[in-house]
């Protein structure tokens, strides 16, 4: 089974492209991005989760996982955008 991820125009709401998402993602809970700058150079990268205990961190341009978070809170207890900040924060100063 695949999932697939849908990017839309924005002036009509119409079918821009569909993106195939990696296997490891068994289905499309919810997606975000975080924009940063390291030495000038803006970096985004795509957050998914699936519902799991893990959230994806995707590469922006070829959509494939760059590497896997493994939640250590309960998921109905984050609030998913101020845990990626919190996150992003200390996985920047962990993984480079």
């Amino acid at each position: 089974m695949f999932i697939f991820s849908f990017k839309y125009h924005a002036d009509n709401l119409t079918i821009k492209e569909i993106i195939k998402l990696p296997q490891r993602i068994k289905e499309g809970w919810g997606i975000t991005h975080l924009t940063t700058k390291i030495n000038e150079t803006e970096i985004t990268e795509l957050f998914i989760s699936d519902g799991s205990d893990e959230i994806f961190v995707l590469d922006l341009i070829t959509w494939r996982i760059k590497r896997i978070i493994k939640v250590l809170l309960p998921t109905i207890l984050m609030n998913i955008k101020k845990y990626l900040r919190l996150l992003m924060k200390w996985d920047t100063l962990s993984f480079g």
